[in-house]
């Protein structure tokens, strides 16, 4: 159920109150707004549900005042805005409006007072001051004033900001640009893409979609400079520079604006990272149409250094076409990327995440002037976590045996990928004979809707054809028994740790605690903590709420993990964490490396650990924890 803003409660309590339609006209003359923000604010609110209906009328709330009175109530007992919401939501409207905004009409909108309004503002122009860009009040007036590139780069960021981690939508794109089709843009963005025989997954459609919207909701603002010319280019009628050429004339035509070169240029290069050819013929010799073959051998080259570091096998044609496509932009494009689910992806894939943060210092060490940043890492992530889930090497490997009868076999594989398909790999045979066939020593689990014969040493679920909720939840207790086998013994664990320990009642900056970590091991060279920093430059090795320092590559004399405790959140970086583990990793125990990093963040990001670590203030007391929760 969503959760409203004031302005939202407000226009929902109004519109309850009638029985009739109610004409957008008399909505903004009570409300003080503008027929766009009326739009938005409607929009907003019927987000998930259709709880305003609309019409030649105007508005009406629907009937079932139930509903509308849950809703109200939900909202009267949630916290009141907050001052980033709100700074937001002043921002969003100064963005979005065609003219300057009236500065007692804002304050009015928001309910709140000229002098909250006031402080608001002088704390927003600080947070906007890294785009050098800046609000101005000229008498009741406020504007923002910048370059326009600035401008529109602030525009994506808030986009991205209310999106949060969460993946760029239609709805998150309509809400902003009220005045725009965005479906339609999408739509026809989509068709012009495929037209040019290229395929391009739903989150980059987003990401070109919301320039495209940035383009045509800013060109009122445009200031003069080079337009492009579509009708001008002779290319090759199947390149990403002919299909950011037609996207770029549909821009112009449908909505009646010269469009200039650097548009052209940004959607080209969106075009050039997100694209990937739909082949007829071999992928390589596409590939050494547009990349040059030493990044193609590049790759190659890293593929074999990372099986030798990690023992992940990325050889792959497709992820070698698709990462020398992305490292292509990267190095001659000098590409700057924006990732907004980066957060998730590092807390939830560290050990991915881990591999490519090695990838990238690779790189920035292969091509000078590139540099690294945790948005391009994260980039490389979703390459990397791609294929390792393609080998499904951590998924479980399912077999599901049912005799194929009224093709109940499709009815059965959609209902368990719409319940499991980031856990399950699933192959579905009609018979015991061929589960042998496909060698059950390399299968997790059986799935079968006939009784079995023979021994499996595997975890078997009896499942009805339909699969019913009881099937669903006796596989979701086989999966949870199957995952906690995987993980590594605690006993296994506690051999790495020494009895070196640090406690900190607290700390002066990130450099001092990891002198002090590294100081409980007098055998270690001169250059570990050099390394370690190496690392940490790169991207910080921070997980939800602990940091795992280490070099970057696994060859030190030996294997420890020393620990040190915060008694207060101590904030690394982004994160404030409570405990921080320095990581030595030599040559013969490299293999182990991803499953201790893993093993280390799942312990120690439990709710057991949330629970308890506060109470641990000695080495003992922290062997005790792991010994207890095995």
């Amino acid at each position: 159920m969503s959760i409203f803003t004031s302005r939202e409660k407000k226009l929902i309590k109004y519109l309850s109150q009638r029985e009739s339609w109610v004409s957008s006209g008399e909505i903004i003359s009570a409300f003080g707004i503008s027929l766009r923000t009326l739009r938005s604010t409607v929009k907003s609110i019927n987000a998930d549900s259709n709880y305003i209906l609309s019409s030649n009328k105007g508005y009406k709330i629907i009937k079932n005042m139930k509903i509308i009175e849950e809703l109200l109530k939900e909202k009267d007992q949630s916290d009141p805005m907050n001052e980033g919401s709100r700074a937001l939501i002043i921002l969003k409207e100064l963005l979005i409006n065609k003219q300057p905004l009236d500065y007692f009409d804002l304050a009015n909108e928001l309910y709140i007072s000229e002098q909250t309004l006031l402080s608001a503002i002088t704390a927003l122009k600080k947070t906007i001051a890294p785009y050098e860009v800046t609000i101005i009040r000229r008498k009741s007036m406020i504007a923002l004033k910048g370059n326009e590139k600035n401008i529109r780069r602030l525009f994506c960021d808030i986009v991205y900001k209310e999106a949060e981690n969460s993946i760029l939508n239609s709805l998150i794109l309509n809400a902003f640009f009220v005045d725009i089709d965005v479906f339609e843009i999408k739509n026809t963005i989509y068709k012009i893409i495929s037209g040019h025989q290229f395929e391009i997954n739903d989150f980059a459609l987003n990401n070109i979609v919301l320039h495209v919207c940035i383009i045509i909701d800013r060109n009122k603002y445009e200031v003069q400079q080079a337009r492009f010319s579509a009708d001008s280019i002779s290319t090759e009628a199947d390149s990403p520079y002919a299909c950011a050429a037609e996207i770029i004339k549909w821009i112009a035509e449908g909505y009646e604006f010269e469009v200039s070169s650097s548009d052209f240029d940004n959607i080209y290069a969106l075009l050039l990272i997100s694209m990937k050819k739909i082949c007829t013929k071999d992928d390589f010799a596409y590939l050494n149409e547009f990349i040059d073959p030493s990044i193609i051998a590049f790759v190659k080259k890293l593929i074999v250094e990372i099986y030798n570091e990690y023992y992940i096998n990325l050889d792959n044609d497709e992820f070698i076409s698709n990462f020398a496509l992305h490292l292509n932009n990267i190095v001659n494009r000098k590409m700057i990327l924006r990732n907004p689910l980066l957060t998730s992806i590092k807390d939830s894939y560290p050990t991915i995440y881990e591999i490519s943060v090695f990838i990238a210092k690779r790189i920035q060490e292969s091509y000078s002037g590139i540099l690294m940043n945790d948005h391009q890492i994260s980039y490389i992530a979703l390459h990397v976590g791609a294929q390792i889930e393609k080998q499904t090497l951590t998924k479980i490997k399912t077999v599901v045996i049912n005799p194929e009868y009224l093709k109940l076999n499709a009815l059965i594989l959609s209902k368990l990928e719409t319940y499991f398909v980031t856990d399950l790999s699933i192959t579905i045979v009609s018979d015991e004979c061929e589960l042998v066939k496909l060698g059950s020593k390399s299968i997790d689990l059986i799935l079968t809707t006939i009784p079995l014969k023979g021994y499996f040493e595997c975890e078997i679920v009896d499942v009805t054809v339909f699969i019913s909720q009881k099937d669903i939840e006796n596989i979701f207790a086989a999966i949870s028994e199957i995952k906690k086998n995987r993980i590594i013994e605690n006993d296994y664990l506690l051999q790495y740790f020494d009895g070196s320990f640090c406690y900190f009642d607290h700390a002066v900056n990130d450099e001092e605690v990891i002198k002090r970590l590294c100081e409980t091991h007098k055998d270690l060279d001169a250059d570990f903590m050099k390394r370690v920093m190496i690392r940490e430059e790169m991207s910080p090795s921070e997980y939800m709420n602990i940091a795992v320092l280490h070099p970057i590559q696994c060859d030190e004399k030996s294997t420890f993990i020393t620990v040190g405790i915060f008694k207060k959140p101590y904030r690394w970086r982004k994160n404030d964490i409570n405990i921080i583990f320095l990581l030595s990793v030599s040559q013969k125990d490299k293999n182990n490396f991803l499953k201790i990093l893993k093993q280390l963040i799942e312990m120690f990001s439990s709710t057991k650990w949330m629970e308890h670590h506060s109470n641990i203030n000695t080495y003992d007391q922290f062997i005790r924890f792991i010994k207890d929760n095995k």
